[in-house]
């Protein structure tokens, strides 16, 4: 089992994603206080789904704990650019549709 998988396992998430299995974990940091923060890195990112089962579950960690991501060494600054503005004009037309049919 590898480093990724071990803090999924930890963190009780091993069955809940499944492109984070692919990841790396680069890198561990303990801060003077005993907070933790993972470097992760992946060839590909991972869905937004499962970014926020990861950063929801940081409360199974036993200590505090941060996550920080690394996909520019894969993904062009453009490339990143055109995922987030995806993602962003997702959340703006999912609040158009609910402003638009609940209000």
């Amino acid at each position: 089992m590898n480093e990724m998988q071990t803090l999924l396992k930890l963190l009780h998430l091993e069955n809940e994603v499944q492109d984070l299995k692919k990841a790396t974990l680069d890198k561990v940091v303990v801060h003077s206080d005993n907070s933790f923060v993972f470097f992760i890195s992946s060839s590909k990112i991972a869905p937004l789904e499962e970014i926020r089962i990861l950063f929801s579950a940081k409360n199974e960690y036993p200590y505090s704990c941060d996550f920080i991501f690394d996909w520019m060494s894969s993904y062009t600054p453009d490339d990143v650019l055109e995922y987030a503005l995806f993602i962003f004009n997702g959340f703006f037309l999912s609040s158009l549709l609910y402003n638009f049919y609940w209000k």
